[in-house]
C-alpha cells in the first residue's frame, strides 16, 4: 500500500521545481518540502481504498469530451425539404 508510479513522479517533480525555485533561501524547508509533505500525505490519505490508477483514470475522464457521438457534426446544416400537397 504504497504509492503509484505517477505518484512519485509528481511527487519528485514538485520536489525539484520547488527546490530549485526555493533552494537558496532561508526557509528551505517551508517552501520546499513543506508543499511536498502535504501532497504526500494527501495523495496517501485521498487515495485510501480507491483502485489502481484512480487518479490516472480520473483525469482522463475529466479530459474527454462531455459527450461522445458515432458520427461526426455536419459540416453545412440544411433543413430537411418540405413536402407539398396533401399532408399524411
Amino acid at each position: 500500500m504504497g504509492f503509484e508510479v505517477p505518484d512519485v513522479l509528481v511527487i519528485f517533480l514538485l520536489l525539484s521545481i520547488l527546490n530549485f525555485s526555493f533552494g537558496q533561501t532561508n526557509y528551505k524547508f517551508a517552501l520546499v518540502w513543506g508543499p511536498v509533505v502535504a501532497l504526500a500525505i494527501t495523495l496517501r490519505v485521498g487515495k485510501r481504498g480507491k483502485p489502481e490508477n484512480y487518479l490516472v483514470h480520473l483525469v482522463k475522464f475529466q479530459i474527454q469530451p462531455k459527450f461522445l457521438s458515432a458520427f461526426q457534426d455536419p459540416k453545412n446544416t440544411t433543413a430537411p425539404p418540405k413536402l407539398r400537397g396533401k399532408h399524411l
